[in-house]
């Protein structure tokens, strides 16, 4: 069941990230989270995270995809290890794809929801050209 709800709250949020609307995917953050970034500084509370996804929208990022690979729940905590991939498409260039690994922290709140606490990802060192994944999708 946790794993069912916590696969509805990031296909949410991906889904708002899609639709460009940043400050509803922000949402799915908890008030002070911390989002630590593949490079800068962390970026804390939702209204900070809320902007860096808007920034990553406006550059061109769209085609977000999560691939849970690990869960473990300690009480009201699930630490989520993963994969993820994306598309960056500049109006300029070709898309490129960048994929890497990530982590969330997800918090049950006491509404029933799971909001990410903590939320990281590592890209690969070099984006590949994205044609044949934006193909095959």
């Amino acid at each position: 069941m946790v794993e069912t709800e916590i696969d509805a709250s990031n296909t949410w949020f991906l889904q708002k990230l899609a639709d460009g609307e940043a400050a509803a995917a922000a949402t799915a953050y908890e008030e002070h989270a911390v989002l630590l970034p593949p490079v800068g500084e962390a970026i804390t509370g939702r209204k900070a995270i809320e902007i860096f996804w808007q920034s990553g929208i406006e550059i061109g990022v769209q085609a977000v995809e999560l691939e849970p690979l690990e869960r473990r729940q300690a009480a009201r905590v699930v630490c989520e290890i993963g994969r993820y991939r994306f598309v960056l498409q500049r109006a300029e260039d070709q898309p490129t794809l960048e994929q890497g690994a990530y982590f969330a922290f997800h918090r049950h709140g006491p509404d029933g929801s799971w909001l990410r606490l903590v939320d990281s990802f590592n890209r690969e060192p070099s984006p590949t050209s994205a044609s044949a994944w934006v193909t095959r999708r």
